[in-house]
């Protein structure tokens, strides 16, 4: 994906329908409008954080010449917030061209270390390479001295976690409709040689409610691209869906995601229950359940289940890594065929 090169961006206060604010983008050689993007808020301007400040427009590695310092005079608003973290919020926007809805994560530079801002400039890249339904897209980019700006796909049917909450019962064909959606996205960035490395609920989203296939992967921050042969050995992912191999600081590969979306199967079985818990969510209490236990299947949410669905289940969360079922093979599992052919 390539942006305009040179851009005079600010935000401005638009008269119509009450109190709006939006982000232009200006070719400085043309004069006409790249991209256009309005604030979604209904608070007014003493709700709103002025940030004024004076940077270079960056692209890809390299910072551009003197010439093309630009100006940001950026509105942003806490209230209008769609997502807060340690280093970064996500503002819902709206395509002043399209009307589409789009959000916006601003990542404060000035907090990160250089290992973390690396990783921000990977998911940066790794977004602009990505074009999949099941992964979540970019739409543009600004940076300047002291923020980072991601325009994305805006999801307004929350993740995984809202979705099972909105449907306390999850029958064996949506289960699988959502397990192969997200291992098509997996496969996706397989190709690539791209490990995922935290596939989790949080970062499952949906576009729209109850939207199985509007289903997007999101968070790809601690991907990691392989090239053939290679493994990883970083200790990365979130607790409770670490693969075995992780938590015994062993190399590790593409399977590593395999576990992590059969642990997603298991939770959606059970209706949000991890296979490997503890209350207090303690590392080191989950890792050796992990390596030790054999994950159990309670009557009560797998008496029903279909067997081929717990054959599945054994072959994804299998703690041998080179006996787990790659994404290819879990694609081309009968239990899918059984339930498509059942419905």
């Amino acid at each position: 994906m390539s942006f305009p090169h040179v851009f005079l961006i600010i935000w401005i206060k638009f008269k119509l329908g009450g109190n709006d604010y939006c982000l232009e983008s200006y070719d400085r050689k043309t004069g006409d409008i790249k991209t256009l993007y309005e604030a979604v808020s209904e608070h007014d301007i003493e709700d709103l954080t002025v940030i004024n400040n004076y940077a270079f427009f960056k692209d890809d590695d390299d910072f551009r010449n003197d010439d093309d310092i630009i100006q940001f005079n950026l509105l942003s608003g806490e209230k209008k917030n769609i997502g807060q973290g340690n280093f970064a919020k996500a503002c819902k926007c709206k395509n002043k061209n399209s009307n589409k809805l789009y959000a916006v994560k601003i990542i404060d530079k000035t907090v990160l270390k250089p290992k973390d801002l690396e990783l921000i400039h990977q998911k940066r890249r790794y977004l602009n390479l990505i074009k999949h339904p099941n992964i979540i897209g970019l739409k543009d980019y600004f940076e300047d001295k002291k923020f980072m700006y991601l325009v994305t796909e805006y999801c307004s049917g929350g993740d995984l976690i809202t979705f099972l909450e909105k449907n306390p019962k999850i029958s064996e064909k949506t289960a699988a409709k959502i397990v192969r959606k997200i291992a098509e996205g997996i496969r996706y960035l397989n190709i690539f040689g791209i490990i995922h490395r935290d596939i989790k609920p949080e970062n499952i989203l949906f576009s729209e409610d109850n939207d199985i296939k509007s289903l997007k992967i999101i968070d790809l921050g601690v991907c990691k691209t392989l090239t053939y042969g290679q493994m990883a050995s970083e200790p990365i992912g979130t607790n409770g869906y670490i693969s075995p191999e992780i938590y015994m600081h062993q190399e590790y590969s593409f399977k590593t995601d395999v576990w992590s979306l059969g642990i997603i199967l298991y939770l959606l079985i059970t209706q949000g229950i991890l296979p490997f818990d503890n209350e207090n969510m303690d590392n080191k209490v989950i890792g050796k359940k992990v390596i030790y236990l054999q994950q159990e299947y309670p009557d009560e949410y797998f008496g029903k289940c279909s067997k081929s669905l717990m054959n599945l289940l054994d072959k994804m969360l299998e703690k041998n890594m080179e006996k787990r079922i790659d994404i290819n093979s879990l694609l081309k599992d009968n239990w899918f065929n059984i339930i498509k052919k059942q419905n």
